[in-house]
């Protein structure tokens, strides 16, 4: 998501700006509780992608990737000779 905390808190502060008509005041109850709630909100996105990069396997590529083929190969060939 590659989200601030900041740019959550300003898009939060805006947002709520809007909707009350007031303008939050610094060290203010709201404020603070807004503060918080981007905290949280921003450990989430951190921990959403770093969810997202264990879900994707990455998968050899070239030489690598020819040797596992050849090597599965060879299993399965050992497999089906052993059970016939």
């Amino acid at each position: 998501m590659k989200t601030t905390w900041e740019e959550i808190q300003k898009s939060m502060t805006e947002t709520y700006e809007n909707y009350t008509q007031k303008k939050l005041l610094p060290g203010t109850v709201e404020e603070k509780k807004l503060q918080a709630i981007a905290s949280e909100l921003y450990a989430l996105s951190c921990y959403s992608d770093f969810i997202l990069k264990q879900a994707f396997v990455q998968s050899a590529t070239g030489t690598v990737n020819s040797e596992i083929a050849s090597e599965n190969q060879e299993r399965r060939q050992a497999v089906f000779y052993l059970s016939a």
